[in-house]
């Protein structure tokens, strides 16, 4: 019977002790690192998300100040409000039968 411990046998309590800890160590990094990560990801994603409805709201911002700018011109040009609200709502006719025949298009090739 032994009754104080081999230095062996403690250096070897001492190197899985040793072990053990770098071990939880590590996992804990590992952890702060995912958690780090998956922090950026979310930031990103909500950024990415912010700058898409910024540029939606630039573009229909853009949409509005052009048909005021058109308006303004055909106004002058024609002399008429009333000629100039006609002509704008004849262009956006037309380009909103050019987008539904586009549309249409490419329905009809995804259905094929």
């Amino acid at each position: 019977m032994h009754t104080t411990q081999d230095p062996e046998n403690s250096s070897i309590l001492f190197q899985l002790k040793k072990v053990i800890t770098d071990g939880i160590d590590y996992a804990g990094s590992a952890l702060t690192l995912l958690q780090a990560q998956a922090t950026a990801l979310a930031a990103a994603s909500a950024a990415f998300l912010f700058l898409v409805f910024f540029a939606g709201l630039a573009v229909i911002i853009a949409f509005a100040l052009l048909s005021v700018a058109l308006g303004l011109w055909l106004t002058h040009l024609t002399g008429s409000a009333g000629w100039a609200l006609l002509i704008i709502g004849g262009i956006y006719l037309l380009l909103a039968v050019l987008c539904g025949a586009v549309a249409l298009h490419w329905l009809k090739r995804l259905k094929s």
